[in-house]
């Protein structure tokens, strides 16, 4: 903290109507002026170590500021011509097309299944922890491990792990290192076919605004890995837009492939996450949120899902 004052950072505050690109581009043209030359060395070396060594998180969002500085600043050139010689020595060449494939290679081939077996202890933890503070506070609690099929699990597109270098994000736990599936996307899910098959019951298991509901889900997170060929955790997928709006239009004249490869989640990796209900429920409530979470994991999560992408099976009895 001490270095980041010296430096003169946190002294120039958001100017009333300056937009957040405009900052962080005033934010890194001071930085590039102020950084001492070892700090490129630094960060080389960080990028270049075993991902095993590593928070994943940390890791590409290091590789990811590395290239958009770069990307943003060329965008405007004559504004930034002082200082991107100075910049260039800190963040290096915005990464072609062929280096970002070359990071997605390194990435599903360092983060395989032995890598995530050593980081699931601390799942595995908290999922005890939060297992014994939900019976605690008087809720029946369903143990529920589920495991993804093909085509592959696309959740988290919007999540900023990834994002901001394959356009495309995934849902990657910043502290315990593995990828995960947002609580929201598997009680959302189930909520929208609750409301078909039962909606008077949708209120009191799930709330609303003025009340909470008689339901509690936890984020899933990978406890388990076992991809029968060569143990991927992740697998590269390609979505190639043609068209690109502008102003609301789409212009056919204009119309460009433009492959975008992103991380996706392998078949057979397991997760495991909680379900926990008031035990005042009627007790046939159990058998029909089994039953209910069954058809979702059927019908799949995440993304893409009309194509048949996030389909997903309990790999064993709920408990």
């Amino acid at each position: 903290m001490s270095g980041y004052k010296k430096m003169g950072h946190g002294k120039r505050p958001r100017a009333p109507g300056e937009r957040p690109e405009e900052v962080y581009k005033r934010f890194m043209s001071d930085v590039s002026s102020s950084l001492p030359e070892h700090y490129s060395k630094v960060l080389d070396k960080v990028l270049s170590m075993s991902l095993d060594d590593l928070n994943t998180y940390s890791y590409l969002t290091l590789y990811s500021l590395r290239y958009n500085v770069m990307k943003i600043l060329e965008e405007d050139k004559e504004s930034y011509k002082e200082k991107l010689r100075d910049l260039k020595r800190f963040v290096g060449d915005n990464p072609s097309s062929k280096e970002r494939l070359q990071l997605i290679e390194r990435l599903v081939g360092e983060l395989n299944c032995a890598v995530i077996e050593k980081r699931v202890q601390r799942v595995k933890e908290l999922l005890r922890n939060v297992r014994s503070a939900l019976r605690a506070n008087g809720y029946e609690v369903l143990d529920v491990k589920v495991e993804t099929t093909f085509p592959p699990l696309i959740v988290g597109t919007g999540s900023f792990f990834g994002r901001l270098i394959f356009d495309i994000g995934l849902a990657f736990h910043p502290i315990l290192n593995v990828p995960y599936i947002p609580a929201s996307s598997i009680k959302g899910a189930m909520r929208s076919y609750v409301n078909l098959v039962m909606p008077e019951s949708e209120k009191k298991l799930f709330g609303d605004k003025e009340e909470k509901g008689d339901l509690i889900i936890t984020d899933a997170f990978v406890v388990a890995c076992r991809d029968p060929f060569k143990g991927f955790l992740f697998r590269p997928e390609v979505t190639t837009p043609i068209y690109s709006e502008v102003e609301r239009r789409i212009e056919e004249h204009k119309a460009r492939p433009v492959p975008i490869t992103y991380l996706t989640i392998a078949e057979n990796v397991t997760f495991n996450f909680l379900v926990a209900y008031n035990p005042k429920l009627e007790p046939r409530f159990k058998g029909l949120i089994i039953q209910w979470l069954d058809k979702v994991l059927e019908m799949g999560l995440g993304a893409k899902t009309l194509l048949g992408y996030g389909v997903m099976k309990r790999r064993e009895e709920v408990k």
